[in-house]
């Protein structure tokens, strides 16, 4: 089955080609648009070629009823020989011919020779005239104008005057017409194919290095995509670079705590090694060895658990960076639960939320986490009054949470921000959860400050950008 896959996914390879797609899709409209002005330009040019033939005929049957007068017995009467010298000539392709009202012929010119001109029996009005295309002498087409006329000296009878001119001329040049434009818009297409597949050759150049310079960094010959894009694909390839950027922090930092983790392990395992060989030479010492071994456990299990708690926040805030959540409905539910949780306590929890559209660019349960630990903290040690306070500085997210109660000394509040530090660890009976807090924070970019409330006891003041 492997097989027919890649011959089915190969045939199709022009289908899912973006730069195939383009051309085809601009070949069809640049045919259709031919096709269509060739069409328009030759209906314009045979109405005009037409339009002029008509004129002409015009003026030779003005020519011709000028030369005709009244004749001695009342009927129609050429007064003069024709000027134009193909009307003289034999079937020489200009004609003209004067029919009574019952459609014979009168009077016409030498050139029709001993042939007459037909026409179909259409109704005319006064000076109206019909243009036809009808079979002349010798078999020729012939353009042919009928015109209804009345003389001044019988103005109760029509005549009908018919002036005809070869219509191979006509046809002549509207072929000629035809080629020409056929020619134009040949080498029209030809060229416009030609810069549509320059286009798309050079237009799409930009994803080729793209594409070669992702092969680099997949056979590590790079670590960031290099080169100069078009402003499109600036934007992604930027983004793709701050990609790459964040996951080697995040091997960096795994790889920290994988040191760090190894480092905290081999002591106990250490001490737990040389109080093994210890009891083995004295048996007396066994139940020393078991009580080390349980202490030295723990020391690893709580050792494991702080890692395994990194481990957490970095893999939670990587999957989270374009989310946001509205602090307000977060922060209420947690005020009535610190409420119930501290009744006993009487403690008055203030909320300042001058804007409820305030937001918070991240995970809602980063958002829960950090707000509980803090109003959790605070609670404890409050004495009557613990206030919280969220607004929005120019996009920058400013929360505060205070209490009155006793608060943390200068020292012990830069020792709570060392790296790998637990404030509850470190004071006894400081609170809980301010280092995960902190890492929290600062994994969004943000910053955790610790200062004195004017309430008296400690204020934890935090700021999150929009976006990390």
């Amino acid at each position: 089955m492997a097989p027919e896959l890649d011959q089915s996914q190969s045939g199709a390879g022009w289908r899912r080609s973006l730069r195939v797609r383009v051309v085809l899709i601009s070949l069809v409209w640049i045919a259709a648009a031919l096709v269509t002005t060739g069409y328009v330009l030759n209906h314009l040019f045979e109405s005009h070629v037409h339009e002029q033939y008509q004129r002409q005929l015009q003026v030779y049957a003005d020519y011709v009823l000028a030369d005709i007068g009244q004749g001695p017995d009342g009927q129609p009467e050429l007064q003069r020989p024709a000027q134009n010298p193909r009307l003289l000539q034999p079937l020489s392709g200009l004609y003209w011919q004067l029919n009574d009202v019952s459609g014979s012929p009168v009077l016409r010119s030498r050139s029709l020779w001993d042939q007459i001109l037909q026409t179909p029996r259409d109704l005319l009005q006064d000076e109206h005239s019909h243009v036809h295309i009808e079979p002349g002498p010798s078999g020729q087409q012939v353009l042919l104008l009928e015109q209804a006329v009345r003389f001044e000296w019988d103005g109760s009878t029509q005549w009908r005057l018919l002036v005809a001119e070869d219509a191979s001329s006509l046809r002549a040049a509207v072929a000629q017409w035809q080629r020409s434009l056929a020619l134009f818009l040949s080498v029209l297409f030809v060229g416009l194919l030609v810069a549509l597949v320059a286009q798309a050759i050079f237009g799409f150049a930009p994803l080729r290095r793209l594409q070669l310079a992702i092969a680099q960094l997949r056979n590590g010959r790079a670590t960031r995509l290099q080169g100069d894009y078009p402003s499109e694909f600036a934007p992604l390839v930027e983004d793709f670079n701050d990609v790459l950027q964040a996951n080697e922090k995040i091997i960096e930092r795994a790889r920290a705590q994988a040191g760090d983790l190894a480092h905290a392990i081999k002591t106990p395992v250490t001490i737990m090694t040389n109080a093994a060989d210890e009891a083995n030479k004295n048996v007396g010492d066994k139940l020393a060895f078991v009580d080390l071994v349980q202490q030295q456990l723990g020391v690893l299990q709580s050792t494991v658990d702080s890692q395994l708690r990194r481990a957490r926040l970095v893999a939670r805030g990587a999957g989270v960076a374009h989310q946001s959540s509205l602090v307000e409905p977060v922060l209420i539910p947690l005020i009535d639960v610190m409420r119930k949780l501290y009744a006993s306590s009487e403690l008055h929890f203030e909320v300042v939320v001058p804007d409820s559209s305030v937001t918070f660019a991240g995970d809602n349960q980063d958002l829960v986490e950090v707000l509980g630990n803090l109003l959790d903290n605070a609670g404890k040690w409050a004495r009557h009054h613990v206030r919280v306070k969220v607004t929005d500085d120019d996009g920058v997210l400013q929360i505060s949470v205070e209490d009155d109660g006793p608060g943390i000394d200068a020292d012990q509040r830069s020792a709570v921000m060392d790296r790998g530090t637990r404030f509850d660890e470190q004071v006894q009976g400081s609170g809980l959860g301010l280092a995960i807090v902190r890492d929290l924070v600062q994994w969004y970019g943000g910053t955790l400050t610790l200062s004195t409330s004017p309430l008296g006891g400690l204020a934890v003041w935090i700021q999150l950008p929009p976006k990390r």
